[in-house]
Formats: C-alpha cells, sequence, structure tokens
C-alpha cells in the first residue's frame, strides 16, 4: 500500500512534524521525503504535464508484507494520511499503487486533466493508450 503527495512551502513543517511523529513510532510506514524545488519550480506549470511544480516537497509512504500486515496497518495508514490531507495536494504517478480514476484526478489539476484530455481526443480518440495512469479522450 503506497500513497504520495506534495507539499507546498508554507505547509513544509507542519508536514515533516507529523511525518517524524509517526516515523518514529512502531509500525510505522516506509517514509520516503523528496525535495522537489529548483530548477523543476522554474518551469511554467502548465509547460508540460507535470503540474506541481511550486510545490516544496514529494514524499512517499509505504506499507508493505503479507497480505495480513497490510491490513492490520491500513487505519494507522488511512489516520496519519487523515492527518496529512489539510497539509498536502496532488499525486506523483510513478509512486502510485493502482491508477484508478481517483489517482489520476491527484495527478493531474483540472486544467491540466483538461488540456491532456483534448490531446487525447486528437491523437488517441479511440482511447488505445488505456492501460497506464489514463486520462480519457474528451
Amino acid at each position: 500500500m503506497t500513497r504520495n503527495a506534495f507539499v507546498d512551502r508554507d505547509a513544509v513543517p507542519d508536514v515533516l512534524r507529523i511525518l517524524a511523529e509517526v516515523g518514529t513510532a512502531p509500525g510505522s510506514p516506509f517514509i520516503s521525503v523528496r525535495s522537489v524545488g529548483g530548477a523543476i519550480s522554474r518551469v511554467p506549470v502548465d509547460a508540460t504535464a507535470y503540474a506541481h511544480r511550486q510545490a516544496e516537497l514529494m514524499f512517499v509512504t509505504t506499507i508493505a508484507g503479507p497480505p495480513p500486515v497490510v491490513d492490520a496497518a491500513r487505519p494507522a495508514f488511512d489516520a496519519l494520511w487523515a492527518r496529512l490531507a489539510p497539509h498536502v495536494d496532488g499525486a506523483y504517478a510513478n509512486f502510485l499503487a493502482s491508477a484508478t480514476d481517483e489517482d489520476v484526478a491527484a495527478i493531474y489539476p483540472e486544467p491540466t486533466y483538461r488540456r491532456l484530455a483534448a490531446v487525447k481526443r486528437e491523437y488517441d480518440p479511440g482511447n488505445l493508450f488505456s492501460r497506464n495512469h489514463n486520462v480519457k479522450p474528451q
């Protein structure tokens, strides 16, 4: 079970505090924190499909193991994400464990999704290339 999100500069202290509290507790998920910013933030938000360019951090949380272990950890994992939800936004496609419509909606802000759906309508109206984090043709 894996989830990820982006963190804007103002929310960094809150998110790092939450991740540090959880990460030092027994049974915590694997937590990876990555810096974004820098050159990524100098590209206009609408220049590419990757739209979370103003984020300061991106982090990933993972629970791994046999199904009973993952199932037992799910309530704490969901509670962690409930705490993080007010401070985070979006998702990075390469760190998603699934590709549901909800997952895809998290990857792309609405304006970005609309642009990609228009491109898809023009170049793949039959949605042949759909076995990925699919953007449906508009």
